[in-house]
């Protein structure tokens, strides 16, 4: 990293610093500043390939939603069956046999994310930290999915001149950027978006969605897809994951099977430790998420740029982020 030039960084780049910089050695120290207060630092060895990061500032929602980017945080995993409404089986992400169990929960049946299942980046968080893949063509994603991500990333701001304001505006759209990611994510690995909505349907979505319809309008495009099987003379066995409580209780209650992924109460006191990998992505996706951050590693400084005039899908799909040495 040069002084004064920017240059582009991924996760890859961040982890072959931090592993293989002289600077760093075998003691990392990471101190994260926005606007000039910590809100979080990273310490730990390189030897040991062990991390722990601590809050500094307790209001920083975007330093929980990076910490969820980085699988750094304990998710509860709950299967309920619709005819029974009773739930079948339940374990956390750190419990033993955990893989078997999700593995052998989804195999053989078609799987239906949420919208916040794609704004979390699940599957792709997932996948990393447990180093096992789960997504495969039996996943398949809702249009409707698609079309809220659209529009919650055009979304235009009003004409409120509060700071405040403006900036939650713009987190938004970077979040559902970020929600693009793992879309395209698990397109990649052969999930496969349903078929075209209705005209009807599409002109009528900002009323959908502004009326707070998205979801019900989502859960009746799979159960369409579940009598499109069924004529085919096909058995559906379907499965809807979700982070939204209201939305599990009200697709069982329409007869879909679901998983619901929870967080714990006390998470802040037990954030797992983490890998050179996972801090990567964390500082990746916090720089996304504040567009700008200053960064010291030991006894270098620097700018981190998330987002910035000029930014590319490609920077977007790669996780891409500016660097500067000061």
């Amino acid at each position: 990293m040069t002084q004064n030039i920017w240059r582009e960084s991924n996760i890859d780049d961040l982890e072959y610093y931090l592993k293989e910089n002289r600077d760093v050695k075998d003691y990392v120290l990471v101190k994260i500043f926005h606007n000039d207060n910590c809100i979080c630092t990273i310490e730990g060895n390189t030897k040991l390939k062990q991390f722990k990061i601590k809050i500094e500032n307790e209001d920083s929602q975007e330093v929980f939603q990076a910490l969820k980017y980085t699988g750094s945080i304990p998710l509860r995993f709950t299967y309920t069956q619709s005819k029974t409404f009773s739930t079948i089986s339940d374990k956390m992400t750190t419990d033993e046999g955990f893989i078997e169990w999700f593995n052998g929960l989804i195999n053989k049946k078609r799987i239906f994310p949420d919208t916040n299942i794609l704004l979390n980046r699940t599957f792709s968080t997932l996948e990393e930290s447990l180093e096992k893949q789960f997504v495969n063509n039996s996943f398949e994603i809702p249009r409707l999915l698609i079309l809220e991500l659209e529009a919650q990333g055009n979304e235009k701001r009003d004409n409120n001149p509060s700071k405040d304001v403006s900036y939650l505006a713009g987190l938004k759209k970077r979040k559902a950027l970020i929600g693009f990611s793992e879309l395209l994510y698990l397109t990649s690995n052969d999930a496969q978006p349903l078929g075209q909505l209705p005209i009807d349907t599409l002109t009528d979505f900002n009323d959908i969605a502004g009326k707070g319809r998205t979801d019900a309008w989502t859960r009746y495009e799979i159960r369409e897809r579940y009598f499109q099987i069924l004529r085919a003379r096909s058995v559906p066995n379907f499965i809807f994951i979700t982070a939204d409580m209201v939305n599990s209780l009200a697709a069982l209650a329409e007869g879909l099977d679901t998983i619901y992924i929870s967080q714990i109460p006390d998470w802040k006191n037990k954030i797992l430790s983490t890998n050179l990998k996972q801090i990567s992505r964390f500082l990746i996706n916090l720089s996304i998420l504040y567009t700008e951050l200053t960064v010291s590693i030991n006894s270098k400084k620097y700018n981190f740029k998330g987002f910035w005039n000029g930014i590319t899908t490609t920077d977007i799909i790669n996780q891409q982020i500016r660097v500067q040495e000061f």
